[in-house]
Protein backbone atom coordinates (compact mmCIF):
# COMPACT_ATOMS: atom_id res chain seq x y z
CA UNK A 1 0.00 0.00 0.00
CA UNK A 2 2.81 2.36 0.70
CA UNK A 3 4.26 2.07 -2.68
CA UNK A 4 0.73 4.30 -3.60
CA UNK A 5 2.30 7.86 -2.85
CA UNK A 6 3.73 9.63 -6.00
CA UNK A 7 7.52 9.52 -5.48
CA UNK A 8 7.19 13.56 -7.28
CA UNK A 9 6.72 14.00 -3.47
CA UNK A 10 9.81 14.86 -1.53
CA UNK A 11 9.39 14.31 2.28
CA UNK A 12 11.32 16.68 4.82
CA UNK A 13 12.12 16.15 8.36
CA UNK A 14 12.89 18.64 10.78
CA UNK A 15 15.52 17.25 12.99
CA UNK A 16 14.77 20.02 15.66
CA UNK A 17 16.54 22.43 17.95
CA UNK A 18 17.92 21.81 21.33
CA UNK A 19 15.31 20.51 23.23
CA UNK A 20 15.25 22.76 26.08
CA UNK A 21 11.79 22.16 26.87
CA UNK A 22 12.91 18.66 27.86
CA UNK A 23 15.61 19.16 30.34
CA UNK A 24 17.31 17.38 32.19
CA UNK A 25 16.78 14.46 29.37
CA UNK A 26 18.42 16.92 26.79
CA UNK A 27 21.74 17.34 28.64
CA UNK A 28 24.53 16.31 26.43
CA UNK A 29 22.58 15.51 23.75
CA UNK A 30 19.48 16.83 21.44
CA UNK A 31 16.40 16.30 21.34
CA UNK A 32 16.59 14.14 17.83
CA UNK A 33 18.97 11.20 19.56
CA UNK A 34 16.62 11.16 22.12
CA UNK A 35 15.75 7.21 22.29
CA UNK A 36 12.29 6.22 22.02
CA UNK A 37 12.14 2.86 22.63
CA UNK A 38 16.06 2.19 22.06
CA UNK A 39 16.29 4.12 19.18
CA UNK A 40 17.02 7.70 18.21
CA UNK A 41 14.09 9.65 17.56
CA UNK A 42 14.86 10.59 14.01
CA UNK A 43 15.00 7.34 12.78
CA UNK A 44 10.68 6.87 13.65
CA UNK A 45 9.38 9.04 11.00
CA UNK A 46 12.70 7.90 8.50
CA UNK A 47 11.00 4.34 9.55
CA UNK A 48 8.03 5.70 8.96
CA UNK A 49 8.44 7.21 5.44
CA UNK A 50 10.40 3.65 4.08
CA UNK A 51 7.00 2.18 5.41
CA UNK A 52 4.99 4.53 3.19
CA UNK A 53 7.06 3.76 -0.02
CA UNK A 54 9.34 6.47 0.21
CA UNK A 55 13.21 5.82 -0.50
CA UNK A 56 14.78 9.26 0.20
CA UNK A 57 14.57 12.20 2.61
CA UNK A 58 15.68 15.13 2.80
CA UNK A 59 16.83 15.88 6.84
CA UNK A 60 17.01 19.96 7.95
CA UNK A 61 20.09 19.56 10.73
CA UNK A 62 20.82 22.76 12.76
CA UNK A 63 24.53 23.75 12.32
CA UNK A 64 25.21 23.12 15.81
CA UNK A 65 23.81 19.58 15.86
CA UNK A 66 24.64 18.53 12.00
CA UNK A 67 27.63 17.04 12.34
CA UNK A 68 26.89 14.18 14.87
CA UNK A 69 23.45 14.00 13.02
CA UNK A 70 25.00 13.42 9.55
CA UNK A 71 27.57 10.80 10.92
CA UNK A 72 24.91 8.88 12.58
CA UNK A 73 22.84 8.63 9.47
CA UNK A 74 25.42 7.67 7.55
CA UNK A 75 26.54 4.93 9.86
CA UNK A 76 23.30 2.74 7.63
CA UNK A 77 20.63 2.98 10.47
CA UNK A 78 18.30 4.21 8.23
CA UNK A 79 17.60 0.81 6.81
CA UNK A 80 16.63 1.15 3.54
CA UNK A 81 15.28 4.82 3.07
CA UNK A 82 18.93 7.23 1.54
CA UNK A 83 18.69 10.44 4.59
CA UNK A 84 20.39 13.69 2.99
CA UNK A 85 21.00 16.32 5.78
CA UNK A 86 20.84 20.09 4.79
CA UNK A 87 22.41 22.19 7.34
CA UNK A 88 20.75 25.61 8.29
CA UNK A 89 21.50 28.25 10.64
CA UNK A 90 20.92 27.49 13.99
CA UNK A 91 18.42 30.58 14.39
CA UNK A 92 16.91 29.75 10.99
CA UNK A 93 12.96 29.41 11.37
CA UNK A 94 11.37 26.66 9.37
CA UNK A 95 10.13 28.76 6.58
CA UNK A 96 13.40 29.96 6.10
CA UNK A 97 15.28 26.60 6.23
CA UNK A 98 12.35 25.53 3.16
CA UNK A 99 14.12 28.35 1.18
CA UNK A 100 17.59 26.90 1.86
CA UNK A 101 16.52 23.38 1.16
CA UNK A 102 14.93 24.77 -2.18
CA UNK A 103 17.74 22.74 -4.69
CA UNK A 104 16.43 19.81 -3.23
CA UNK A 105 12.36 20.78 -3.70
CA UNK A 106 11.71 19.56 -7.00
CA UNK A 107 7.86 19.10 -6.57
CA UNK A 108 5.37 19.14 -4.00
CA UNK A 109 6.89 18.25 -0.74
CA UNK A 110 5.77 16.36 2.48
CA UNK A 111 6.68 18.29 5.95
CA UNK A 112 7.04 16.50 9.05
CA UNK A 113 8.45 17.36 12.72
CA UNK A 114 11.32 15.21 13.56
CA UNK A 115 9.65 14.13 16.95
CA UNK A 116 6.38 12.96 15.27
CA UNK A 117 5.28 9.31 16.19
CA UNK A 118 2.88 8.30 13.92
CA UNK A 119 1.81 4.87 12.27
CA UNK A 120 -0.53 6.26 10.05
CA UNK A 121 -0.19 5.91 6.38
CA UNK A 122 0.52 9.00 4.75
CA UNK A 123 -1.38 8.25 1.04
CA UNK A 124 -4.62 9.73 2.38
CA UNK A 125 -2.53 13.38 3.01
CA UNK A 126 -0.74 12.94 -0.38
CA UNK A 127 -3.99 12.01 -2.32
CA UNK A 128 -5.77 14.94 -1.15
CA UNK A 129 -3.47 16.99 -1.74
CA UNK A 130 -3.12 16.06 -5.69
CA UNK A 131 -6.56 14.94 -6.08
CA UNK A 132 -7.56 19.31 -4.97
CA UNK A 133 -4.42 20.44 -6.35
CA UNK A 134 -3.93 22.53 -2.98
CA UNK A 135 -1.46 24.91 -1.77
CA UNK A 136 -1.22 23.26 1.53
CA UNK A 137 -2.59 20.59 3.05
CA UNK A 138 -2.49 19.75 6.84
CA UNK A 139 -2.86 16.62 8.53
CA UNK A 140 -5.20 16.77 11.81
CA UNK A 141 -5.44 14.47 14.54
CA UNK A 142 -8.69 14.19 16.81
CA UNK A 143 -7.89 13.67 20.57
CA UNK A 144 -9.43 11.60 23.20
CA UNK A 145 -12.32 12.28 25.30
CA UNK A 146 -11.00 12.52 28.62
CA UNK A 147 -11.93 9.67 30.78
CA UNK A 148 -13.06 11.37 33.39
CA UNK A 149 -15.88 14.47 33.84
CA UNK A 150 -13.24 17.30 33.58
CA UNK A 151 -13.85 18.87 30.20
CA UNK A 152 -10.19 18.96 28.11
CA UNK A 153 -8.16 21.65 27.78
CA UNK A 154 -7.81 23.81 24.86
CA UNK A 155 -4.96 22.75 22.42
CA UNK A 156 -5.43 24.22 18.77
CA UNK A 157 -8.68 25.99 17.06
CA UNK A 158 -9.52 24.62 13.68
CA UNK A 159 -12.58 25.99 10.88
CA UNK A 160 -13.17 24.14 8.36
CA UNK A 161 -16.00 24.67 5.62
CA UNK A 162 -19.22 22.70 5.34
CA UNK A 163 -17.57 20.34 3.53
CA UNK A 164 -15.27 19.71 6.68
CA UNK A 165 -12.20 18.98 4.11
CA UNK A 166 -10.95 22.98 3.57
CA UNK A 167 -9.43 24.58 6.00
CA UNK A 168 -10.30 28.15 6.56
CA UNK A 169 -8.49 29.12 10.01
CA UNK A 170 -5.99 27.54 12.41
CA UNK A 171 -4.59 28.65 15.69
CA UNK A 172 -3.42 27.55 19.03
CA UNK A 173 -5.68 28.20 22.03
CA UNK A 174 -3.31 29.68 23.69
CA UNK A 175 -3.20 32.71 20.99
CA UNK A 176 -6.99 33.32 21.19
CA UNK A 177 -6.95 34.96 24.90
CA UNK A 178 -10.52 33.43 25.42
CA UNK A 179 -12.03 34.91 22.07
CA UNK A 180 -12.21 33.22 18.59
CA UNK A 181 -11.70 36.63 16.07
CA UNK A 182 -12.85 35.46 12.88
CA UNK A 183 -12.46 38.15 9.94
CA UNK A 184 -16.24 38.64 8.35
CA UNK A 185 -14.52 37.73 4.74
CA UNK A 186 -14.16 34.54 6.27
CA UNK A 187 -17.47 33.90 7.19
CA UNK A 188 -19.22 35.86 3.78
CA UNK A 189 -16.99 33.76 1.70
CA UNK A 190 -18.08 30.62 3.01
CA UNK A 191 -21.26 30.71 4.19
CA UNK A 192 -21.25 27.44 6.90
CA UNK A 193 -18.35 27.08 8.65
CA UNK A 194 -17.32 24.39 11.17
CA UNK A 195 -15.50 25.17 14.98
CA UNK A 196 -13.19 22.41 16.35
CA UNK A 197 -11.55 22.17 19.38
CA UNK A 198 -10.58 18.47 19.40
CA UNK A 199 -8.49 18.50 16.66
CA UNK A 200 -4.47 18.74 17.23
CA UNK A 201 -2.12 19.72 14.27
CA UNK A 202 0.84 17.21 14.45
CA UNK A 203 3.08 19.35 12.45
CA UNK A 204 3.09 17.04 9.33
CA UNK A 205 2.21 19.25 5.95
CA UNK A 206 1.70 18.34 2.36
CA UNK A 207 3.15 21.87 -0.07
CA UNK A 208 3.04 22.70 -3.12
CA UNK A 209 6.43 23.63 -4.70
CA UNK A 210 4.71 27.33 -5.30
CA UNK A 211 5.13 27.69 -1.92
CA UNK A 212 9.05 27.64 -1.93
CA UNK A 213 8.52 30.42 -5.12
CA UNK A 214 6.15 32.53 -2.67
CA UNK A 215 9.06 31.85 0.28
CA UNK A 216 11.75 33.34 -2.45
CA UNK A 217 9.42 36.49 -3.27
CA UNK A 218 8.34 39.68 -1.54
CA UNK A 219 6.80 38.41 1.11
CA UNK A 220 10.24 36.65 2.23
CA UNK A 221 11.28 38.53 5.31
CA UNK A 222 7.24 37.98 6.67
CA UNK A 223 7.21 34.32 6.33
CA UNK A 224 10.09 32.59 8.99
CA UNK A 225 7.76 29.83 10.87
CA UNK A 226 5.48 27.46 8.52
CA UNK A 227 3.21 27.31 11.56
CA UNK A 228 3.04 30.69 12.62
CA UNK A 229 3.67 32.94 9.86
CA UNK A 230 3.28 30.80 6.49
CA UNK A 231 0.45 28.61 7.56
CA UNK A 232 -1.90 31.64 8.74
CA UNK A 233 -0.40 33.72 5.47
CA UNK A 234 -1.91 30.95 3.22
CA UNK A 235 -4.83 30.65 4.76
CA UNK A 236 -5.76 34.23 5.08
CA UNK A 237 -5.17 34.39 1.40
CA UNK A 238 -8.05 32.03 0.64
CA UNK A 239 -10.62 34.62 1.72
CA UNK A 240 -9.03 38.23 1.69
CA UNK A 241 -9.46 39.32 -1.74
CA UNK A 242 -5.51 40.93 -2.90
CA UNK A 243 -5.22 44.59 -4.50
CA UNK A 244 -5.55 44.73 -7.83
CA UNK A 245 -2.47 43.14 -9.84
CA UNK A 246 -1.28 41.95 -6.24
CA UNK A 247 -2.70 38.08 -6.31
CA UNK A 248 -0.24 35.83 -4.79
CA UNK A 249 -0.99 33.37 -7.37
CA UNK A 250 0.37 29.77 -5.04
CA UNK A 251 -1.94 27.30 -6.28
CA UNK A 252 -0.96 24.98 -9.00
CA UNK A 253 -3.93 23.79 -10.51
CA UNK A 254 -8.03 23.05 -9.20
CA UNK A 255 -10.53 20.95 -7.65
CA UNK A 256 -12.24 20.39 -4.09
CA UNK A 257 -13.19 16.86 -1.45
CA UNK A 258 -12.11 15.20 2.36
CA UNK A 259 -12.42 14.93 7.04
CA UNK A 260 -14.49 16.13 9.95
CA UNK A 261 -15.87 15.95 13.37
CA UNK A 262 -17.04 19.68 15.12
CA UNK A 263 -18.27 21.48 18.12
CA UNK A 264 -20.18 24.82 17.17
CA UNK A 265 -21.35 26.55 13.60
CA UNK A 266 -21.85 29.68 12.26
CA UNK A 267 -23.84 30.61 9.19
CA UNK A 268 -23.87 34.01 7.15
CA UNK A 269 -26.15 34.81 4.04
CA UNK A 270 -25.47 32.57 1.25
CA UNK A 271 -22.43 33.97 -0.51
CA UNK A 272 -20.61 32.19 -3.67
CA UNK A 273 -17.07 32.98 -3.41
CA UNK A 274 -15.04 34.06 -6.54
CA UNK A 275 -12.35 31.35 -7.17
CA UNK A 276 -8.94 31.69 -5.14
CA UNK A 277 -6.03 30.73 -6.32
CA UNK A 278 -4.91 29.45 -2.93
CA UNK A 279 -6.62 26.98 -1.58
CA UNK A 280 -5.39 24.80 1.80
CA UNK A 281 -7.37 21.38 2.61
CA UNK A 282 -6.88 19.16 5.39
CA UNK A 283 -7.12 15.68 6.52
CA UNK A 284 -8.64 14.32 9.61
CA UNK A 285 -7.58 10.89 11.39
CA UNK A 286 -10.22 9.80 14.05
CA UNK A 287 -9.37 9.58 18.26
CA UNK A 288 -9.65 5.93 17.84
CA UNK A 289 -7.74 5.70 14.73
CA UNK A 290 -3.51 4.91 14.71
CA UNK A 291 -0.61 6.31 16.73
CA UNK A 292 0.14 9.54 16.36
CA UNK A 293 1.33 12.29 19.19
CA UNK A 294 4.37 14.69 19.03
CA UNK A 295 6.96 13.71 21.77
CA UNK A 296 7.62 17.67 21.93
CA UNK A 297 7.31 17.29 25.99
CA UNK A 298 8.79 15.01 28.97
CA UNK A 299 5.14 13.94 29.74
CA UNK A 300 4.45 13.16 25.35
CA UNK A 301 7.86 11.58 25.13
CA UNK A 302 7.44 9.42 27.78
CA UNK A 303 4.06 8.54 26.25
CA UNK A 304 5.50 7.69 22.71
CA UNK A 305 7.88 5.18 24.39
CA UNK A 306 5.21 3.48 26.17
CA UNK A 307 2.87 3.36 22.93
CA UNK A 308 5.76 2.09 21.01
CA UNK A 309 6.79 -0.76 23.11
CA UNK A 310 3.21 -1.73 23.62
CA UNK A 311 2.32 -1.92 19.81
CA UNK A 312 6.14 -2.70 18.78
CA UNK A 313 5.20 -1.28 15.16
CA UNK A 314 8.99 -0.38 15.04
CA UNK A 315 10.18 -3.83 14.72
CA UNK A 316 11.49 -3.43 11.29
CA UNK A 317 13.78 -1.19 12.22
CA UNK A 318 17.01 -2.72 13.50
CA UNK A 319 18.63 -3.94 15.62
CA UNK A 320 14.96 -5.74 16.73
CA UNK A 321 13.45 -4.61 20.11
CA UNK A 322 13.63 -7.30 22.76
CA UNK A 323 9.86 -8.11 24.03
CA UNK A 324 9.27 -9.56 27.51
CA UNK A 325 6.78 -11.60 28.52
CA UNK A 326 4.75 -12.08 31.90
CA UNK A 327 6.33 -13.89 34.39
CA UNK A 328 10.08 -14.53 32.64
CA UNK A 329 12.57 -12.36 33.80
CA UNK A 330 10.44 -9.88 35.58
CA UNK A 331 9.50 -8.08 32.26
CA UNK A 332 5.87 -7.51 31.62
CA UNK A 333 4.71 -8.46 27.68
CA UNK A 334 4.42 -4.32 27.23
CA UNK A 335 7.82 -4.01 27.83
CA UNK A 336 10.73 -3.49 25.61
CA UNK A 337 13.93 -4.13 26.55
CA UNK A 338 17.88 -3.41 25.37
CA UNK A 339 20.33 -5.84 25.13
CA UNK A 340 22.45 -7.28 27.71
CA UNK A 341 19.91 -6.15 30.51
CA UNK A 342 20.38 -8.13 33.71
CA UNK A 343 17.47 -8.34 36.31
CA UNK A 344 17.32 -9.71 39.94
CA UNK A 345 14.81 -12.08 42.21
CA UNK A 346 11.50 -10.49 42.85
CA UNK A 347 11.37 -7.72 40.51
CA UNK A 348 9.03 -6.67 38.23
CA UNK A 349 9.53 -4.42 34.84
CA UNK A 350 5.62 -3.21 33.51
CA UNK A 351 4.58 -0.85 31.09
CA UNK A 352 8.04 0.59 30.69
CA UNK A 353 10.82 0.47 28.40
CA UNK A 354 14.64 -0.54 30.00
CA UNK A 355 17.96 0.30 27.50
CA UNK A 356 20.78 -1.06 26.74
CA UNK A 357 23.17 -3.31 29.00
CA UNK A 358 21.20 -2.17 32.34
CA UNK A 359 21.30 -3.71 35.55
CA UNK A 360 18.43 -4.26 37.78
CA UNK A 361 18.62 -6.07 41.18
CA UNK A 362 16.44 -7.31 43.74
CA UNK A 363 12.78 -6.77 44.61
CA UNK A 364 13.11 -3.56 42.57
CA UNK A 365 9.28 -2.06 40.86
CA UNK A 366 9.74 -0.12 37.56
CA UNK A 367 5.90 1.17 36.36
CA UNK A 368 5.16 3.50 33.24
CA UNK A 369 8.86 4.11 33.08
CA UNK A 370 11.51 4.93 30.30
CA UNK A 371 15.19 3.91 31.60
CA UNK A 372 17.82 4.90 29.06
CA UNK A 373 21.17 2.71 28.35
CA UNK A 374 23.41 1.88 31.42
CA UNK A 375 21.43 2.76 33.96
CA UNK A 376 22.29 0.44 37.44
CA UNK A 377 18.75 0.25 39.74
CA UNK A 378 19.91 -0.96 43.01
CA UNK A 379 17.86 -3.55 45.51
CA UNK A 380 14.15 -2.26 46.55
CA UNK A 381 14.08 0.52 44.64
CA UNK A 382 10.65 1.69 43.42
CA UNK A 383 9.79 4.07 40.17
CA UNK A 384 6.92 4.91 38.83
CA UNK A 385 6.06 7.49 35.69
CA UNK A 386 9.52 8.04 35.61
CA UNK A 387 12.50 8.51 33.03
CA UNK A 388 15.81 8.40 33.90
CA UNK A 389 19.06 9.02 31.57
CA UNK A 390 22.25 7.17 30.79
CA UNK A 391 24.69 6.34 32.99
CA UNK A 392 22.57 7.27 36.28
CA UNK A 393 22.91 4.90 39.28
CA UNK A 394 19.49 4.60 41.62
CA UNK A 395 20.74 3.51 44.86
CA UNK A 396 18.57 0.92 47.44
CA UNK A 397 15.41 2.09 48.58
CA UNK A 398 15.20 5.05 46.86
CA UNK A 399 11.15 5.73 45.74
CA UNK A 400 11.09 8.03 42.79
CA UNK A 401 7.23 9.06 41.27
CA UNK A 402 7.01 11.28 38.25
CA UNK A 403 10.45 12.26 38.60
CA UNK A 404 13.33 13.00 35.76
CA UNK A 405 16.50 11.97 36.20
CA UNK A 406 19.45 13.17 34.18
CA UNK A 407 22.38 11.77 32.69
CA UNK A 408 25.00 10.10 34.95
CA UNK A 409 23.27 11.37 38.04
CA UNK A 410 23.65 9.36 41.14
CA UNK A 411 20.16 8.88 43.47
CA UNK A 412 20.97 8.52 47.04
CA UNK A 413 20.17 5.86 48.94
CA UNK A 414 16.72 5.67 50.56
CA UNK A 415 15.79 8.52 48.91
CA UNK A 416 11.64 9.77 48.67
CA UNK A 417 10.68 12.28 45.81
CA UNK A 418 8.10 12.83 43.43
CA UNK A 419 7.59 15.20 40.79
CA UNK A 420 11.31 16.39 40.55
CA UNK A 421 13.77 17.36 38.14
CA UNK A 422 17.10 15.16 39.02
CA UNK A 423 20.02 16.58 37.35
CA UNK A 424 23.79 17.50 37.82
CA UNK A 425 23.86 21.51 38.29
CA UNK A 426 26.92 21.77 36.55
CA UNK A 427 25.56 20.51 33.50
CA UNK A 428 22.74 22.48 33.39
CA UNK A 429 24.56 25.88 34.27
CA UNK A 430 26.86 25.33 30.57
CA UNK A 431 23.83 24.57 28.66
CA UNK A 432 23.38 20.73 27.56
CA UNK A 433 20.76 20.82 25.96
Amino acid sequence: AGRAIAMDITPVIFAGGSGERMLPLTQGTFKAMLPIVNKPMILLPLGHLERCGFTEAVVIAIASQAKELTAFLAEGATGNIKADVITVPDEAGTAEALLIAKPKLKGNFLVMSGDLVMDIPLQRLTNAHQLHGATATVFLKERSQPRDSKPPPLQDIVVVDSSRERLLYLTSASDCEGTLGLRKSLLLHNGHVVVHTMLSDVHCYVFSRAVIDLLSGKHKSQLKSIRYELLPFLLRQQYIRPPEGDAVDVRPSAPANQAGGGDMSFNSASFEPAPRPTLCMCVTEPAEGGLCLRANTIASYLEANLEVAKGGFLNGIEPPIEKGDVGQAGFGSDCARGKGVEIGTHSAVKKSVVGDHCRIGNGVRITNCVIMDHVIVHDNVSLTNCVVCSNTEVHEEAKLKDCRVGPAFTVLPKLDAKGQDLCNLEVMDEGGS
